[in-house]
């Protein structure tokens, strides 16, 4: 094994210890998902579109939240507190380069997010008679590129955190709004036209739609709007895509997610800290 190779295991194995050993902040992180799956599927019934219970979309759009919060939420704090504690300071006096510091977090992602991905399918199929994904290649490749913009996400949003006290609070405001405005909890296209605006910005909303083209065979970004055979209004009709087409039907998703990538890296790269502000 090549020195910078073993440099970067080494750290993966660093991070992944020093996660599991706070274990009330590990359980919390596993534990989140599912209780709000398991609450929000209990209270709401009915459907978000003919065929589609709210079941199913919900346990999609709980599959983007355990990503964001395993990658942008869990690596925006913990680098913050780390920066704070000189963690990150002694680190940089080490072998270790920012190129294989960043890499060996996103690794550790990595493994948290497949532990959540599982067990939100298992809780899914078992509890909630949700098949597993109708394109797994779609589903697949959305799940990576959502690790990896939210991972460049989450580094660069500790430019903007002056200490580890104010972190959780700055981290979690926009994970809550997000959620709210992206469609997790509620049909996307039933929201206010303004939240569905702010969504639009941002990479969560698009990140749940490639989700749900990968998981239910489901476009909702393209959509048809008829009336309610209830006579209640309208309904959004999302059309089905299969195969390679999960993926092409989200191409704009795909290129919105690729400019915070790039934009949160050109960040992360030029203004990460490794050390506290002193004033």
């Amino acid at each position: 094994m090549k020195p910078s190779t073993a440099v970067l295991v080494s750290q993966i194995r660093l991070e992944q210890k020093s996660f599991w050993r706070n274990r009330q902040a590990a359980a919390f992180s596993f534990l989140m998902p599912l209780l709000l799956l398991v609450m929000f599927a209990a209270i709401f019934d009915g459907d978000v579109a003919p065929g589609l219970d709210f079941r199913r979309y919900f346990v999609a759009g709980m599959l983007g939240v355990s990503i964001m919060s395993a990658t942008y939420t869990n690596l925006a704090i913990t680098l913050s507190f780390h920066r704070d504690l000189l963690i990150l300071k002694r680190l940089r006096g080490t072998p270790l380069s920012t190129s294989a510091l960043f890499a060996a977090k996103a690794a550790s992602s990595v493994v948290l997010v497949v532990i959540q991905t599982i067990l939100v399918l298992v809780v899914g199929r078992l509890f909630y008679d949700v098949a597993f994904p109708a394109n797994w290649l779609a589903f697949v490749f959305f799940v990576v590129l959502g690790v990896v913009v939210f991972v460049s996400v989450g580094i660069a949003f500790t430019v903007f955190i002056p200490n580890a006290d104010s972190a959780p609070a700055m981290v979690q405001m926009p994970f809550l709004v997000l959620q709210f405005a992206s469609g997790v909890f509620f049909s996307y296209h039933e929201t206010p036209a303004v939240l569905r605006w702010i969504a639009n910005v941002f990479p969560l909303r698009w990140l749940l739609e490639g989700l749900r083209a990968g998981y239910l065979g489901l476009d909702f970004v393209h959509v048809t709007k008829a009336p309610d055979p209830d006579g209640a209004g309208s309904v959004f009709i999302p059309d089905t895509v299969s195969g390679f087409g999960a993926i092409t039907s989200q191409w704009l998703g795909i290129l919105i997610m690729l400019a915070w990538f790039a934009a949160s890296g050109w960040v992360a790269l030029r203004h990460f800290r490794w050390e506290k502000r002193t004033g």
